[in-house]
């Protein structure tokens, strides 16, 4: 057997397989007597039937099938023993592979090198707060504060909140709830735009026949950005205000929540490696039944989600593996950057006080607590540090309105 690599692109090995043919025959003549031993051929006693008669028994395929995974599985034992920090994911090509061309292709992954974020660079970029943020900031502000009036004449559209009764059969009462158009927050919402009020239609949904009347239509107003309106933040002109709403950005994004957003997409793009196809395949599988689920509770099925959305599964599976890659890809590089942080008793008491004696009389939940409870330790002292060299305390004590 001949090892050698034969491609190396980041993190990602390639190797080429040889094997002589001495080997080879070795090696069927092993599995060749595997089955002879497990095959039952009238007239011989077991292991006692000659060659050609265990080979019309279980075929050649299946023979030849038994001798890839043979001679994969030693390929992949030797590979592992040069080389020590590789993930356990194994890709094989045998597509070239024949007695008379006796080499295969397995493809393996390094665990790579990944570097930590730099924290003043974080900071220049959450203190970086340009014009657009602003107004972006005080369309949300109008967007919060808005109010809902009657509409008296037209039709819901987008945005309306609307007040609307439903009954699956006319036998039943009508039940009466309210949504705001476009939040996707019942399936029925897409169904009352364009008709207006006291109107009544029936629907069909999943074979369900749905009546739905429109009791009241109110459409958002926001509020104007008048003097009354900056005074309600602490500012007597416009540049006051905007000054204001500056500090508000900044408070937010010396929040918790966004600054592990920045770090994860601050280590997602400086740390570039490959991540095993078996890996995000899995993942997305599990995203995509833990979907069908969440669907089934609300009567629906993956096919009617697809087709609502006018999309297939293969859409849906491509669009859940970008998100599976950057998951995967930053659980990896936590793990990594993680892997010094010490874990005590007493921090694994504080996260789970409720199940801490199953935890610590239980090697292999401890084990996974101590884990997780890495990842957790690293990304508080980084976002404390983020707070402390960035003067979150000064920020959040000022007077923002």
């Amino acid at each position: 057997m001949n090892i050698s690599i034969k491609s190396e692109d980041k993190n990602k090995l390639e190797f080429e397989v040889l094997y002589d043919l001495d080997e080879y025959n070795n090696i069927y003549n092993k599995i060749l007597n595997k089955f002879r031993n497990r095959v039952k051929i009238p007239g011989f006693r077991p292991g006692k039937a000659p060659d050609n008669m265990v080979k019309n028994a279980v075929g050649e395929d299946a023979i030849f099938e038994e001798l890839k995974k043979e001679i994969r599985d030693l390929s992949i034992e030797n590979i592992f023993k040069e080389n020590k920090e590789l993930f356990p994911s194994i890709e094989t090509n045998f597509s070239e592979f024949s007695k008379e061309n006796l080499k295969f292709y397995i493809t393996t992954y390094k665990i790579p090198e990944v570097k930590s974020v730099d924290l003043n660079e974080i900071i220049n970029d959450i203190k970086d707060i340009k014009e657009e943020d602003i107004d972006k900031k005080i369309k949300q502000l109008q967007e919060e504060m808005k109010e809902f009036v009657p509409k008296e004449q037209g039709v819901v559209e987008d945005g309306d909140y609307v007040i609307f009764k439903y009954r699956f059969n006319k036998e039943e009462d009508f039940k009466e709830i309210a949504v705001i158009v476009g939040e996707k927050r019942n399936i029925l919402e897409d169904y009352l735009i364009g008709l207006s009020k006291g109107e009544r239609k029936e629907i069909s949904i999943n074979s369900n026949n749905i009546e739905i009347e429109i009791s009241e239509i109110k459409n958002p107003k926001y509020p104007e950005i008048n003097e009354e309106f900056i005074k309600d933040f602490g500012a007597n002109n416009m540049d006051e205000f905007k000054s204001k709403v500056k500090d508000i950005i900044l408070k937010e994004r010396f929040q918790d929540e966004y600054l592990e957003r920045m770090i994860q997409e601050k280590l997602i793009k400086i740390n570039d490696f490959y991540i095993p196809e078996t890996y995000i395949k899995d993942e997305t599988y599990h995203k995509i039944e833990h979907l069908k689920e969440e669907l089934l509770k609300s009567g629906y099925t993956l096919e009617d989600f697809l087709n609502e959305r006018g999309e297939t599964l293969e859409d849906l599976e491509k669009n859940f593996d970008v998100n599976s890659t950057v998951e995967i890809a930053y659980d990896i590089i936590l793990d990594i950057l993680s892997k010094d942080i010490e874990v005590t008793d007493d921090d694994i008491k504080n996260q789970y006080p409720d199940n801490y004696e199953f935890i610590i009389n239980n090697e292999e939940q401890k084990s996974r607590v101590i884990y997780y409870l890495k990842k957790v330790k690293y990304l508080r002292n980084i976002i404390e540090e983020l707070k402390k060299i960035g003067g979150a305390d000064g920020i959040w004590t000022r007077d923002l309105i």
